[in-house]
């Protein structure tokens, strides 16, 4: 897990293998891993001025997520 610079999301990491990403937020601490995402996808979401918009817009729709 990285910190990455945001208002919501505190800390970000991926497993390459299981195509996992994993995503800590602030607001109470709770972490979410999101399904079968891409390298792609996760090279884009550091890359995103608005973290938190793009995890909204571009993972939670197309991707099946669960707390860890």
């Amino acid at each position: 897990m990285i910190p990455v610079e945001s208002s919501s999301i505190e800390l970000v990491g991926y497993d390459e293998d299981a195509r996992e990403l994993y995503v800590r937020f602030h607001n109470r601490g709770r972490t979410y891993a999101y399904e079968d995402v891409s390298r792609d996808e996760l090279d884009a979401l550091l890359d995103a001025p608005s973290k938190g918009r793009y995890l909204n817009w571009e993972i939670k729709p197309f991707h099946a997520y669960r707390r860890v």
